[in-house]
């Protein structure tokens, strides 16, 4: 894949989030602009997550402080021979807001937690969220179109977007949340009510009297709590509880992609989708950490692919790469660049007959280049978080 501005193969790295770009002046953004085509790189991605000051400034022309710095830096990247793209849309919304983002995220529809309240999450399968999504694609390129990485596919032109970041499903314990996972039980089940009586240790005659406390491993067993490797073994009513919940995110996640498809290309069919499936790699990846920041949203749990519910082969032939960032490192964290090579593989075999791209996360006081080269039709990526930690990756 040929980044056309250049000529040369699409190479990518993010500039922006947290503190960036709103916090930082014009000056540094030049600097970094001149540090990035120095290092190689034809193209940088901002973060333009569905926030309202997006909306705000489509509607009415207003320019939040975040919003005037980052269309600042689209300026600054075309002055320096650079072109742009987006990280439009993320796992939850937003995991900023309102520590340091001070715009909200625009849900569309939102899940509904246990104790009945706003979820801060999308409703995946909700067509409102989808919409909201689909919407706020459309309007990014609208406002910005012109400035964004071109890139020759063959015979096509195509603008590799970063249409979601880390995905997860997470439930919703309204009514339309709990009919829906009633459903997914008896469709899974051939509605046999007696095997999954027996799994469950329950004694119901129909999955429509399912309620969340008999069917959703954190609400019956509570946050933190795990299975083991006794309850494996002995298949118990934790390991199927456990077994279901993942495989009902995995197929919400496979179905929201496959509608997501049809709803981004409508109008814009040159979009080359290449979301990040993943932050912190797939398999092999860094085994979960509590944080120690107690006032922010703690998402270490779910970096654990048996925490996150998802199959990136069956998300595949759903978006134009499937794509995730790997960490050159052990489970326990110790580093190992193996990892890196391997997980790499993985995103051949799923992109086998058609254009990829990888990606590597270094964390503070690495900068590293890693290019797989073509293999396969396959393209590696470099993609950075600049100052607070950079992600690398190339096509």
């Amino acid at each position: 894949m040929i980044e056309k501005n250049s000529g040369k193969p699409y190479m990518n790295v993010i500039f922006g989030n947290f503190y960036s770009p709103g916090y930082d002046d014009p000056d540094f953004v030049d600097e970094t602009m001149e540090l990035i085509k120095n290092l190689g790189y034809n193209s940088v991605m901002f973060d333009t997550k569905d926030w309202e000051d997006f909306r705000e400034r489509y509607k009415t022309g207003e320019r939040s402080q975040y919003v005037k710095m980052q269309e600042y830096m689209g300026q600054s990247a075309l002055k320096h021979g650079l072109t742009y793209n987006f990280l439009v849309l993320y796992l939850n919304g937003d995991n900023l807001y309102p520590h340091i983002r001070f715009s909200p995220p625009v849900f569309g529809e939102e899940v509904v937690t246990i104790d009945q309240k706003g979820g801060k999450w999308y409703k995946y399968w909700s067509d409102t969220a989808r919409e909201t999504m689909a919407e706020h694609v459309d309007q990014i390129l609208q406002m910005y179109g012109e400035g964004c990485t071109t890139c020759r596919l063959g015979q096509k032109q195509v603008l590799p977007t970063c249409t979601m970041w880390d995905p997860i499903a997470a439930p919703s314990f309204d009514q339309d949340g709990i009919e829906r996972y009633q459903k997914f039980l008896k469709e899974k089940y051939k509605n046999n009510i007696s095997l999954f009586n027996e799994r469950y240790d329950l004694d119901i005659d129909d999955f429509k009297q399912l309620k969340p406390e008999d069917y959703w491993y954190s609400v019956i067993y509570g946050e933190g709590s795990c299975y083991t490797g006794e309850d494996i073994r002995k298949r118990t009513k934790k390991f199927w509880i456990w077994k279901d919940n993942m495989s009902w995110k995995i197929e919400e996640l496979r179905l929201y992609f496959k509608d997501m498809q049809t709803r981004l290309k409508k109008d814009h069919p040159e979009l080359f989708l290449c979301p990040d499936l993943s932050q912190w790699g797939y398999f092999l990846n860094v085994y979960s950490q509590k944080q120690c920041d107690s006032d922010n949203p703690d998402y270490s749990e779910l970096w654990d692919t048996a925490m996150r519910g998802i199959d990136m082969y069956a998300i595949s032939p759903y978006v134009d790469s499937c794509h995730f960032i790997t960490v050159p490192a052990r489970p326990d964290a110790s580093p190992d660049a193996y990892v890196t090579s391997c997980q790499h593989s993985m995103m051949r075999v799923m992109n086998e007959g058609k254009e990829c791209i990888g990606g590597t996360l270094y964390l503070p006081g690495s900068v590293c280049i890693f290019n797989t080269g073509r293999n396969c039709g396959y393209h590696d990526r470099v993609r950075g978080r600049w100052l607070h930690f950079l992600w690398d990756e190339r096509t």
